[in-house]
């Protein structure tokens, strides 16, 4: 995917949102983790979701998977749940550690 795609997708609201859903999702669940980094983040998350979907976005969007399933030009509905979980799954200590 072009890198002008990648943006585009990482834009579109609704794929913004379903980011959003997943993100909260993912931090409920780490939010009591033994990792300081990865609780941090969670708590971040946790306060201010809308920022950190707009944020971890362009991250998932730059996802070989997703990138692959939204096609060019991006089609944010030809990217499934489970491609944008495992792509936060992928990228979520990269952005915890950024927090440090």
């Amino acid at each position: 995917m072009a890198l002008i795609d990648q943006f585009t997708l990482s834009q579109d609201a609704t794929f913004v949102n379903r980011i959003t859903a997943a993100i909260v999702e993912r931090a409920t669940t780490t939010a009591a983790n033994n990792n300081p980094s990865r609780s941090t983040l969670a708590a971040a998350i946790l306060q201010d979701p809308t920022l950190w979907g707009t944020k971890i976005a362009n991250g998932v969007a730059s996802d070989n998977a997703v990138a692959t399933a939204a096609g060019s030009p991006p089609v944010q509905a030809n990217v499934t749940d489970a491609q944008i979980n495992a792509a936060i799954t992928a990228l979520y200590d990269s952005y915890a550690d950024a927090l440090r």
